[in-house]
């Protein structure tokens, strides 16, 4: 795997629950949370696995069911902020099957910043409907950065692929700054967060007139 890619895989169907891993390109063990299982009274089908994966920039979204009931079609929704949602494409489903089934969507348009989110509408026959978990699709840029081990429980390394300042500023989730790192020019470069409250953060990197925004988890 090349670090133009990241990819978001749904795993471990058991009934209850998948557990959704962030592969990451610099060997850090992945990060996971629970998802329910997707199911109505009219459809009800099972996963064996969804991805998003980067082409030159631009989101393919790919899953596959072991079995359909009454699968009428799969809605593509993507947000940039996981809150407002637009239907960017529809696949149709299998209707009914006991096998493999395999699909897959891309997503043409050219994104504005650096990550976006996906869901799936899974649709049934009698128009019911059930949304899977939204999947974080970020977008490589020129600058090249590197952030890890994520998660981390304390030191957090930066490692940029050229000796330019770089201003880098840490926020959570509501958009509140929560630390503000000084003017750096090295290619690697580290911080403890140690004390920061558990949960997940942003990153935001600008160099240049460019930013890039990562998304960590402190444990």
């Amino acid at each position: 795997m090349n670090d133009n890619n990241r990819i978001f895989t749904l795993e471990n169907e058991r009934n209850q629950f998948w557990e959704l891993y962030n592969h990451r390109n610099d060997h850090q063990e992945p990060s996971k949370l629970k998802i329910d299982n997707w199911s109505s009274s009219q459809c009800k089908f099972q996963y064996l696995d969804i991805k998003i994966e980067n082409k030159e920039g631009k989101a393919n979204l790919i899953w596959s069911t072991v079995s359909e009931i009454n699968s009428k079609s799969f809605e593509i929704l993507r947000s940039t902020d996981a809150k407002k949602w637009e239907k960017v494409g529809e696949v149709m489903a299998q209707g009914n099957s006991n096998t493999l089934s395999n699909y897959q969507y891309s997503d043409n348009e050219k994104l504005n910043g650096n990550y976006a989110y996906y869901k799936l509408k899974q649709i049934d026959m009698n128009g019911e409907f059930t949304f899977s978990n939204a999947l974080l699709f970020e977008i490589e840029n020129n600058i090249q950065t590197k952030i890890y081990p994520n998660p981390t429980a304390d030191v957090l390394t930066f490692q940029f692929g050229n000796n330019v300042e770089r201003n880098i500023k840490i926020s959570n989730l509501m958009g509140e700054k929560i630390m503000r790192l000084p003017t750096i020019s090295n290619r690697v470069f580290s911080v403890n967060i140690a004390e920061l409250p558990k949960g997940f953060y942003f990153v935001e990197i600008e160099s240049g007139g460019q930013v890039e925004v990562k998304k960590i988890l402190k444990q």
